[in-house]
């Protein structure tokens, strides 16, 4: 980037860098390698190397290649980019009681390198995700997120801490809340993946009526028309509320405190299903 000569820097508070033109800014994006590496902003192997300035040794080309495998439907592996460290294998047996990982000089599953973690009793927990430093292990779905907000999983009644990261508007990751003492950073597969129903297309986002067996959006006056004239039929204890695990926690809230303080009925349950 272009700066400042020194002597136009004395006695004054400009800024030393000038920036980029336009199409300078385009030549530099040209530039970029697109590794395509998961972990290039938060690599711990690539932040120890450069705290003690390790030497990077030259890309030897007899480099034995293993295939990528794919095949899970949220955790991507790469035994090329292994450094043996053995997290992924020790989470799974100790923290999880799984055992689907096995490091043998690279990650690979118990059926050995080219093994598939569908084969195996993998749960997708994440667990292996989460303490990888190298990008070995990715999840398919994440994105680095700007901003992370401290949230509780709404998935059941467990009460899971978790953070879920954001860019802009959308929800791009999640991840375990290692201090909250119920789950410890721990989170089963619908809290570590589940969260693509917060930004799906076809979330709804008004009511509905079922009209001659087609659902057609209505306004919020009559669907609560509708609801409350439904309900005079019956007695409270006749009537049961079920919320959904892809509803927020505060629309859960909401709906069993209008269960029991508006209806009259503690039959109230989670659809906890993903």
């Amino acid at each position: 980037m272009a700066s400042l000569r020194i002597c136009e820097r004395r006695n004054n508070f400009d800024e030393i860098e000038l920036g980029y033109t336009e199409d300078t800014a385009k030549e530099e994006a040209e530039r970029c390698l697109e590794c395509s590496c998961k972990a290039a902003y938060d690599c711990e192997l690539r932040k120890q190397a450069t705290d003690y300035a390790v030497e990077q040794p030259p890309v030897r080309k007899d480099r034995h290649y293993y295939p990528l495998d794919k095949s899970h439907p949220f955790i991507e592996r790469d035994p090329n980019k292994c450094i043996g460290c053995g997290r992924c294998a020790r989470i799974c047996v100790d923290v999880m009681g799984i055992g689907a990982l096995s490091v043998n000089y690279r990650v690979g599953t118990v059926d050995g390198h080219g093994g598939s973690l569908l084969s195996t009793a993998c749960i997708s927990c994440g667990q292996c995700v989460a303490g990888c430093p190298v990008g070995a292990l990715t999840s398919k779905v994440d994105l680095l997120p700007s901003i992370e907000v401290k949230t509780v999983c709404p998935y059941c009644g467990v009460g899971c801490g978790m953070y879920l990261g954001v860019r802009g508007s959308r929800v791009v990751s999640a991840r375990g809340d290692d201090d909250n003492p119920v789950n410890r950073g721990n989170l089963c597969v619908k809290g570590r993946f589940g969260y693509g129903f917060i930004d799906h297309p076809e979330r709804l986002e008004g009511p509905l009526i079922n009209k001659y067996g087609v659902f057609k959006p209505a306004a919020w006056e009559e669907a609560v028309a509708m609801v409350a004239e439904k309900f005079s039929g019956f007695e409270p204890a006749e009537v049961g509320v079920i919320a959904s695990g892809r509803a927020a926690n505060e629309d859960n809230y909401i709906l069993q405190k209008f269960a029991r303080s508006a209806i009259g009925t503690n039959n109230v349950d989670n659809c906890a299903r993903l």
